[in-house]
């Protein structure tokens, strides 16, 4: 009776893995956007202005290196951090299936190095955390607002 349980479980268990693993080619195709999505995303590039690029502009103001490699060294054999993994976002147009402004803000985000102060005005006011202040950005100014906007409903 207990041999026949236990085959009977196997046979579940080596159905469910060849179902599983059948099923890894399917996940890792893309799906092409549905007609919602394109038609939002599309509405989403008529009311925001993506042709201004003060944005990128000013990420990149004073820029002076990055890493050349783009890895953050850890302990082990895993980086910290891997800027590779991100790599896809050199592309400039958002795929179908994302929202475009989305896909900019993570583009900008992806925009990493040291930069220098070069005394521009929107960098003069110091923040001040504990002990510690520094020059702000003025695309942390951005996030801030937008953080403070979001929580403000």
């Amino acid at each position: 009776m207990k041999s026949q349980a236990v085959l009977r479980w196997t046979g579940h268990a080596m159905l469910a893995t060849a179902v599983a693993v059948s099923s890894l080619p399917a996940l890792a195709q893309s799906k092409d956007a549905e007609l919602a999505t394109r038609q939002a995303n599309a509405a989403v590039l008529g009311m925001l202005p993506f042709s201004d690029r003060q944005d990128f502009e000013d990420a990149r103001r004073g820029f002076i290196a990055t890493l050349p490699d783009g890895l953050i060294a850890g302990s082990g054999a895993t980086p910290v951090w891997n800027m590779k993994s991100y790599e896809f976002l050199n592309r400039e147009e958002a795929p179908a299936t994302v929202n475009p402004s989305l896909w900019r803000q993570a583009r900008l985000n992806a925009i990493h190095g040291l930069a220098q102060n070069l005394g521009n005005p929107s960098w003069d006011s110091n923040v001040r955390f504990g002990p510690l202040a520094f020059p702000v950005h003025p695309h942390m100014r951005r996030h801030a607002c937008g953080y403070a906007l979001a929580n403000a409903g």
